[in-house]
């Protein structure tokens, strides 16, 4: 049965309404804390979008990142081959092994996706990875994913709005700054649409996005992408300077692959004017400069 004709399975799921949340929780003794970012789906309407979003081939194989009560999981697990759900908290990891206790493809792990190490915390030949992203720590398990050595061909993610926006903003938007170049260089980004904090609960005081992250083909080497977040993120610290200025005054500490020094006249081969400040440049000419700083001269 293809995935179209499955979609009818996605149409609901009991632990998206608020009350059944909160029996749950009270069940489980379970508090939501904001320490957590634990805010639980509660729409169906945007569940069944998030999963029209992942466009999941029957037999793929997904991971899921901080799965809480399941909501999503009950989709993805009647079309993907096999799902691997991470849970920090263990009684909802405990919760969610008797939920689905007799799915076969679901195997859900106790544990920190900050602290697993990124070769366990992605499988291999992982189709997709979904999150309900917990709020406190969206942006550096986005950084874990964007900067994997075994990069995933695609992300579906809900993520609080003011990160969110780091990671698709423009060379010139106010938002733009490291996240953005590094994801520039590695992946397409789809804004799908902003959600509501009333479609959670406990309601957060933020709005979210629900973005789509697509690998590119064309990606440089994670060494390469690695060098580029290292220099942005001296450069940006000094963001309102212009860049002639910075390389003048100060140099990158640490940085122990430069071949070259970082000069003026650098930035001008790299196709960088000296008069730009960090936010205007895009991601192609950071990976232009990082290019001639590790070559020999």
């Amino acid at each position: 049965m293809g995935m179209r004709a499955r979609t009818s399975y996605w149409a609901s799921d009991e632990m998206i309404r608020p009350t059944r949340i909160r029996e749950v929780l009270r069940e489980l003794s379970v508090r939501p804390r904001k320490g957590l970012g634990q805010n639980f789906l509660a729409d169906g309407n945007i569940r069944k979008l998030m999963l029209d979003t992942c466009r999941i081939a029957p037999g793929s194989r997904i991971l899921e990142i901080g799965p809480g009560l399941g909501a999503i999981t009950s989709g993805l697990i009647q079309v993907a081959g096999s799902v691997i759900a991470i849970e920090k908290d263990p009684r909802l990891a405990a919760f969610l092994q008797r939920r689905f206790r007799h799915a076969g493809n679901l195997t859900v792990i106790p544990g920190d996706a900050l602290r697993m190490e990124p070769e366990k915390l992605i499988p291999g030949d992982c189709d997709l990875m979904v999150s309900n992203l917990p709020y406190r720590v969206a942006s550096p398990i986005m950084v874990r994913f964007l900067e994997a050595p075994r990069p995933l061909p695609r992300m579906v993610v809900t993520i609080h709005k003011e990160a969110g926006e780091k990671f698709i903003a423009q060379p010139g938007n106010r938002n733009y700054g490291v996240l953005s170049v590094v994801t520039a260089l590695a992946w397409r980004v789809r804004r799908v649409r902003e959600i509501s904090p009333n479609c959670f609960f406990p309601r957060p005081e933020v709005w979210s996005l629900l973005l789509e992250f697509e690998s590119r083909p064309d990606a440089p080497p994670v060494e390469l992408r690695s060098r580029v977040l290292q220099l942005a993120s001296w450069i940006f610290t000094q963001r309102r300077k212009k860049l002639g200025t910075i390389v003048r005054r100060s140099s990158p500490p640490g940085l122990t692959w430069f071949r070259r020094r970082l000069t003026e006249e650098l930035l001008r081969e790299s196709g960088i004017s000296g008069d730009a400040r960090p936010e205007q440049v895009p991601a192609d000419k950071w990976l232009r400069l990082i290019d001639m700083l590790s070559a020999e001269s």
